[in-house]
């Protein structure tokens, strides 16, 4: 999570994919990134197509924990994806590290 926090600080191209479920980003909240997106890991082969990621893009894979995102990596690699990384953690990792740029609950309705 440290490497994702200082690619947010020196303002690198990428995109956080957050793979968790939409009550638990209600619940937890999220990073605070321009390019977010959350696609449940349970939806994302059907919406992969419309998702408006690009198999070049650089793309951080996150969950609750890291185990959704290691799956969900891997799909993203099976499509062709090139530049994805997963993180060992998850949220709350990122919360018990209270690391910085997170919306809260309220702010992500």
């Amino acid at each position: 999570m440290e490497q994702v926090k200082a690619m947010m600080d020196a303002d690198e191209a990428f995109t956080i994919l957050d793979v968790r479920d939409p009550d638990e980003i209600i619940t937890f909240g999220r990073p605070d990134w321009k390019a977010y997106k959350n696609i449940s890991r349970g939806k994302l082969e059907p919406l992969r197509g419309k998702s408006g990621l690009n198999v070049d893009d650089k793309i951080v894979v996150f969950c609750k924990t890291g185990a959704r995102a290691a799956l969900a990596a891997q799909t993203l690699k099976n499509y062709g994806f090139k530049n994805g990384m997963v993180t060992q953690k998850g949220m709350d990792d990122w919360i018990m590290l209270n690391l910085p740029e997170v919306k809260l609950a309220s702010q992500c309705k």
